[in-house]
């Protein structure tokens, strides 16, 4: 007797999306994997999204919830992941939209690597018209891009080290999760304001590795309206590192790899400076800031990121400077 395929609870946060709702909902209803099951919660959307959904009502996979007042994507991600009745849950983001194998490929790498809590895969990044621009393994740095050139299993402290110095799933859309693990942690944290994604990422990380699927099976839309657009950059950044220094903080690990992630979380501090400008610099001074009110050990490493960063800018700008007096001449 042929065994039955494990459930995916797929759950997509609705909220003012409208246009790019058809084009999400389609791709889920459309994956190749048949064991599905979409929870699809309205964030009391103001714009003709709850109205859009209905067409969807008498889908047998689809169900329907409109949440009375509008609770934040967080908070409405959670609620899906108490109705979540799969094995495996995926959160797929109202903008975004799936490859038609997405959920069968990410299922496969599970089911051979039953040690991972969660798995992803490369996203092509779109625009508002679902054109592709480019695709996020490219700019990912190159230690992992090295170490995930092939679909691998990547080890707990290789995770831990690539999200202490660079968020290298800048997708929720593109993460199959392991239920368990989810209730383990209690979902995403409320505390967070701004990247409950990432520091979800840590603390599912600490329970086990993370498979890395090669192939783009997500489309991650770039967009003006998308939550990442309306935050204001300083914010964003403020919000991360506040939480990269609580990981930090939390860590049980000996002083060379303390020292490492110190080193990694000065980077973070110090390519926020991506410009020889006031404000630029104001942004990188205020990070340095709140780390050294935080912890003094933090001077050192500080000193040698931002230091850095301010030469690469100076030589970055005499080339740029050089090439435009060459093409004047």
């Amino acid at each position: 007797m042929k065994t039955r395929a494990p459930l995916v609870t797929v759950i997509v946060a609705s909220y003012n999306h409208v246009k790019f709702l058809p084009e999400r909902m389609d791709s889920l209803l459309a994956q190749t994997y048949e064991e599905t099951e979409v929870i699809v919660i309205d964030d009391a959307s103001t714009d003709t999204s709850w109205a859009v959904l209905q067409k969807y009502r008498e889908n047998v996979k689809v169900t329907l919830i409109r949440n009375e007042r509008n609770l934040g994507w967080v908070k409405t991600s959670n609620l899906g992941l108490n109705l979540a009745k799969g094995k495996y849950v995926m959160f797929a983001n109202c903008d975004d939209f799936s490859d038609k194998n997405q959920i069968s490929l990410l299922v496969e790498f599970f089911e051979k690597n039953e040690e991972i809590t969660a798995a992803f895969s490369s996203s092509y990044i779109v625009d508002e018209e679902g054109k592709k621009l480019d695709v996020d393994f490219d700019s990912r740095p190159r230690k992992f891009q090295k170490l995930c050139a092939v679909d691998c299993v990547i080890k707990q402290e290789d995770m831990l080290g690539f999200l202490f110095h660079f968020i290298v799933i800048p997708n929720l859309s593109a993460v199959l999760f392991r239920k368990l693990s989810l209730l383990e942690v209690k979902g995403f944290s409320t505390s967070v304001e701004i990247a409950a994604d990432w520091e979800l990422y840590f603390r599912i990380s600490a329970l086990g590795p993370i498979g890395f699927v090669r192939e783009p099976l997500n489309y991650f839309r770039s967009h003006n309206h998308s939550i990442r657009k309306k935050t204001k950059h300083s914010e964003m950044q403020i919000d991360i590192l506040k939480n990269l220094y609580l990981k930090y903080s939390n860590l049980t690990c000996g002083f060379p790899d303390k020292q490492r992630y110190q080193f990694s979380i000065s980077t973070f501090a110090a390519i926020s400076m991506q410009e020889l400008s006031l404000e630029s610099y104001k942004l990188s001074i205020k990070l340095a800031k709140f780390l050294m009110n935080k912890n003094r050990s933090f001077g050192v490493p500080l000193l040698f990121q931002m230091s850095k960063q301010i030469i690469r800018l100076i030589l970055r700008d005499l080339r740029i400077m050089i090439w435009q007096r060459g093409k004047l001449l």
